[in-house]
């Protein structure tokens, strides 16, 4: 919400909407800043405002792309790897499955052998 200088009601919606960039700062960032015209619904004074505010840099067009192909190297590599944990996760449980399985077994016979003797 966007108060009027005048009769400090609040504005919601800009008439009229454009971006600016500010000089760069030492580091080479740049803001830009979106600024909005706005028209009073109660008294109708005209005023500008900052609608939204971002820093930007300038980056050469080489290195972005030395970034984007990077990150989407890791992005595979952070799925095989989740993958590889699965892998793990399940044949942990597979071990754990195949211990009861021996043991039940072993039970089994156990069981056959105690039967076997009353029969």
């Amino acid at each position: 919400m966007f108060q009027c200088p005048e009769c400090k009601t609040e504005n919601k919606k800009p008439s009229r909407t454009w971006k600016i960039l500010d000089e760069p700062n030492r580091s080479g960032l740049f803001n830009e800043r979106g600024v909005g015209i706005f028209q009073c619904v109660r008294c109708g004074t005209t005023f500008p405002s900052v609608v939204g505010n971002r820093q930007l840099a300038i980056v050469d067009a080489n290195e972005y792309s030395k970034l984007t192909k990077r990150i989407t190297d890791i992005l595979e590599e952070n799925e095989k790897l989740k993958e590889e944990v699965d892998v793990v996760s399940l044949q942990a449980k597979i071990d754990a499955l195949e211990r009861e399985v021996s043991a039940l077994i072993n039970e089994k016979k156990e069981l056959q052998i105690k039967l076997s003797r009353y029969r």
